[in-house]
């Protein structure tokens, strides 16, 4: 596993539970992390698939909130994403996206079925980013794509 791909499961595993407790994704988690794996990037020259990644992963979060306007997609959720995007690069980052809106949207769709949420309700994200992140690294990992 790399430094990257380590400091992207640590932010989102760490998010996700502050997301869960509190609803907020705090940027004393995401902008450190960020910022080590841009580091990390830069001194494995990495640093055009990890932009790739952020483009991919936290792109159509952003769009997502700004059309909503914070309604749909928390501003904390985007920074989350930036940083999974930033650890994982385009390709992986863009399954991680997938996987967590797909993980989102089954356990939306569940929570309304069994009528323990209703349509409006707050859901929080960042687990799903983390799940969709953890995920990918696994796989990654075991296909020998670290």
């Amino acid at each position: 596993m790399t430094i990257g791909a380590a400091l992207v499961l640590a932010c989102a595993l760490v998010c996700a539970a502050t997301d869960i407790r509190t609803g907020l994704v705090l940027d004393v988690v995401t902008g450190p992390a960020f910022a080590g794996i841009i580091v990390w990037s830069l001194a494995t020259h990495a640093l055009l698939p990890a932009l790739a990644g952020v483009a991919v992963c936290a792109g159509p979060l952003l769009v997502l909130h700004a059309v909503t306007r914070g309604a749909g997609i928390g501003l904390g959720d985007v920074k989350l994403a930036g940083v999974i995007g930033s650890g994982l690069g385009g390709a992986a980052s863009a399954g991680a996206i997938g996987a967590a809106f797909v993980a989102g949207a089954i356990w939306a769709i569940g929570m309304l079925i069994a009528r323990r949420a209703r349509a409006g309700d707050r859901i929080a994200f960042a687990p799903f980013l983390a799940l969709g992140a953890v995920a990918f690294v696994l796989f990654r990992s075991a296909y020998g794509h670290a």
